[in-house]
């Protein structure tokens, strides 16, 4: 009988794009800005806990959702509006692990 057919290649491991000096700037202050919200966040600062929600909404959606409803109870400006749209976009039990993660949260002091 004839050999067997080699295997396949592996797939590539990840795909690089170079990116500009501009854009690695931008992403850094977008962290920093990041890490100083989720601290003053933790602290109680609704207009942080607005930013911070903001910030989350594309990637941990559910954690966004915490933020935003935190922010939004304490009257800051536009906050209920994105949590409402936020949650339109989750599933019942996304919007539930949100609501709860409000009624546990505890301002750092």
């Amino acid at each position: 009988p004839p050999p067997p057919p080699p295997p396949p290649p592996p797939p590539p491991l990840f795909f690089y794009t170079q990116k500009t000096a501009s854009e690695i700037l931008s992403g850094l202050v977008g962290s920093e800005m990041c890490i100083r919200d989720r601290v003053k966040a933790h602290f109680g600062d609704a207009s942080a806990q607005l930013e911070l929600g903001k910030s989350l909404s594309g990637t941990r959606p559910g954690e966004a959702l915490k933020w935003l409803e935190l922010a939004a109870a304490a009257k800051a400006k536009g906050a209920s509006v994105a949590a409402k749209e936020l949650a339109g976009t989750l599933s019942k039990q996304q919007t539930n692990q949100g609501q709860a993660a409000v009624k546990a949260f505890k301002p750092l002091k």
